[in-house]
């Protein structure tokens, strides 16, 4: 955990910007790309760690707040709205081309980001400013409880996309965690809305989507569930975040056969998939009942296994200590999967592999060990 943290730390510059993509191979070209949404969901991480240690928290806090202070400077009001802010993604910041936007997975780990500045940090971030992307999240939420995805005004405002990933449970995290830092039961009350449309949601073969953040939001909101209007039961959450981890433990059909992978959950030497499943089945640990003994059991020792895989990833000497790359090794230069690019990809490391990784890390700890 503290490698990864250091290096994200490390690799922080002064305008508050993280080391967005880097690679270990120097005939990969650098990239200028840079992405607000998981510059956020990044911040979220060093939160994590300075509400869960002890060491380096003056180091790992002011970083922190660079961070946020680098995010801040992307927000700006929705025009027409009332009292809701926004976190732009602007072309001269991402690099890439298209028109100004503002994606609900911006405001949603902005706000998650900037309530842990806020919580670590009291004072640090205005209060109208947190209400305010929090205002956005609601003005996105339809009546369902689910999302639009985006508010793009050059096409019209606000964007649907059916069967909407992420977003939703990022969405739901971020409401609880504002309701932690000023006590308004409004957002505690959407997020169990949000949470409710999830544990609703099944494909074509009654199988829940493979979505971490929907068991992140579950746990975050468990222990003051009573005080919302409960659209769900206890129950109906406990059996859809079970069906949820067994679908998250699913080995996929096309993996590589090589001991070193033993722990990789989907089998392709990917770290971030693992990852990020690891949080949401760790995070499961935290409310799921004792007497569920079979699926505890099981998900304890997946987690376990893909923990190892994650640290043996991580690199852990020279200039990169700390990152963790796309894939844990190269393949040979014949290997079908050439064709995507594999090997390509293999050393680059981008701050949400690092990001998902300890954070795992950081919820096994907190969950798993507290538990014993």
């Amino acid at each position: 955990v503290k490698s990864g943290i250091d290096y994200l730390v490390r690799t922080t510059d002064d305008e508050g910007k993280f080391a967005y993509i880097v690679t270990t191979d120097p005939d990969v070209p650098p990239t200028d790309e840079y992405n607000v949404v998981r510059h956020a969901g990044t911040m979220y991480g060093l939160g994590m760690y300075l509400e869960r240690y002890q060491a380096d928290q003056e180091l790992v806090r002011e970083t922190l707040k660079r961070h946020g202070a680098f995010l801040r400077r992307q927000i700006e009001p929705v025009e027409g709205e009332k009292d809701m802010l926004a976190i732009w993604s602007d072309p001269s910041v991402t690099g890439l081309e298209g028109p100004r936007r503002a994606e609900l997975g911006s405001a949603a780990l902005g706000l998650i980001g900037l309530s842990c500045v806020e919580r670590e940090a009291p004072g640090t971030v205005p209060a109208e400013e947190l209400t305010g992307l929090a205002n956005f999240i609601l003005f996105m939420q339809k009546d369902d409880g689910d999302f639009h995805a985006r508010y793009i005004p050059a096409e019209g405002g606000k964007i649907y996309t059916p069967g909407l990933l992420f977003y939703p449970g990022e969405s739901a995290l971020a409401l609880v965690l504002l309701y932690e830092v000023d006590g308004n039961k409004r957002w505690l009350e959407a997020a169990a809305r949000s949470i409710a449309f999830m544990s609703r949601q099944r494909d074509d073969r009654g199988n829940p989507p493979l979505d971490h953040w929907m068991l992140l939001a579950t746990a975050r909101i468990w222990p003051v569930y009573d005080k919302t209007s409960q659209p769900v039961s206890r129950e109906h959450l406990v059996r859809y975040s079970i069906d949820l981890c067994e679908r998250l433990m699913i080995r996929s059909s096309r993996r590589l056969d090589d001991e070193r992978l033993k722990g990789c959950i989907t089998g392709n030497g990917l770290t971030c998939p693992t990852a990020s499943r690891v949080e949401g089945l760790v995070a499961a640990l935290d409310y799921l009942p004792a007497d569920q003994l079979a699926i505890r059991t099981r998900v304890k020792r997946v987690a376990e296994d893909a923990l190892v895989f994650l640290m043996n990833s991580q690199v852990s000497e020279g200039k990169y200590r700390g990152g963790v790359p796309y894939a844990m090794f190269r393949l040979p230069d014949d290997h079908p999967w050439q064709r995507r690019d594999y090997n390509k990809m293999q050393g680059e490391i981008r701050i949400d592999y690092v990001h998902h990784a300890i954070s795992g890390m950081m919820l096994y700890d907190d969950v798993v060990l507290r538990q014993e």
